[in-house]
């Protein structure tokens, strides 16, 4: 009788921490989602105001009349935006 008393003991301590690791595993997952949100929101909000920037610089460069040059030394490359010629 002992014996059955304590596997039932083992058996409820077993199932009391394994509720509690999946409690934590939930809040830890809850936490990475609400992350992962916060981190696409920033994302998508540096996309549309580099998009916006590139924009008004096109538009600045082209109503000057200038363009800009992009040099890449180690591959022997210039590159120039579209508004050269």
């Amino acid at each position: 009788m002992f014996i059955v008393f304590i596997g039932l003991l083992i058996l409820l301590i077993s199932w009391v921490v394994a509720a509690w690791m999946i409690r934590r595993l939930q809040r830890s997952l809850r936490a990475a989602e609400r992350s992962l949100a916060a981190a696409l929101a920033e994302r998508s909000r540096l996309d549309l105001e580099l998009r916006n920037s590139q924009e008004s610089s096109t538009f600045a460069q082209a109503s000057a009349g200038i363009a800009t040059f992009d040099i890449n030394v180690p591959a022997d490359s210039l590159t120039c935006s579209g508004n050269y010629f």
